[in-house]
């Protein structure tokens, strides 16, 4: 495999990991809250705070990268929430 070839690949791993951390860490804080409107802020703040994350690991993103990221950390937060939710 290429040096190319690698950086690409783990430039796409910290695409899916961050967003992925991210959506399971705020998930779980939401649940915490215990309220609605402060899991939803909770969860705006984490897609803003991973466009300084992807800055510091110093990553260009696309408004494509944006989309998929933001999407991503939203079906994390829905799914640990919803199910943190249910066992409770």
């Amino acid at each position: 495999m290429g040096e190319v070839a690698r950086e690409r690949k783990l430039e796409e791993l910290k695409k899916v990991t961050v967003p992925s951390l991210m959506g399971v860490l705020v998930g779980i804080f939401s649940f915490l809250a215990g309220d609605a409107g402060g899991g939803v802020l909770m969860l705006a703040l984490a897609v803003l705070a991973q466009k300084y994350v992807f800055t510091v690991i110093r990553m260009r993103m696309s408004g494509r990268d944006w989309a998929y990221i933001s999407f991503t950390t939203f079906l994390w937060w829905f799914i640990v929430w919803t199910l943190l939710l249910n066992l409770s």
